[in-house]
């Protein structure tokens, strides 16, 4: 009697061990599989240079010139693929008016973050 008890704890103790074990692999599948998943979206983003081929343009004379817009130049294959994207990009002009020859301003650019996330 002893020895049946003895034998039905042990089995009861492997069957905990193996499901113990089940559920590890399951986990590590899983979190390998999110990783992945994670890794190829990170890995795959297209990088654009918003401030490649960027012009400013301005109008007036030196000390009363302002910046007229910023303008930039994509390929006409990066323009149709993400026009979605460059269709929210906004610059700004850290000054935009009394502008002197010899002046430094810094252009900022700012887009919809949530279009950029989808298109990746």
């Amino acid at each position: 009697m002893e020895h049946e008890m003895t034998t039905t704890q042990d089995r009861q103790g492997y069957s905990q061990k193996r499901k113990g074990l089940i559920l590890l692999i399951v986990l590590l599948v899983i979190a390998l599989i999110c990783g992945i998943y994670y890794g190829y979206a990170y890995v795959n983003k297209t990088k654009i240079d918003l401030s490649k081929n960027m012009t400013v343009h301005y109008i007036g004379i030196s000390g009363l010139a302002s910046v007229k817009y910023v303008d930039y130049h994509f390929s006409e294959d990066e323009t149709n693929q993400y026009q979605k994207f460059l269709k929210t990009v906004r610059y700004h002009a850290s000054k935009s008016s009394h502008l002197a020859n010899g002046d430094q301003i810094t252009i900022t650019s700012d887009y919809d973050h949530e279009i950029a996330k989808q298109l990746n």
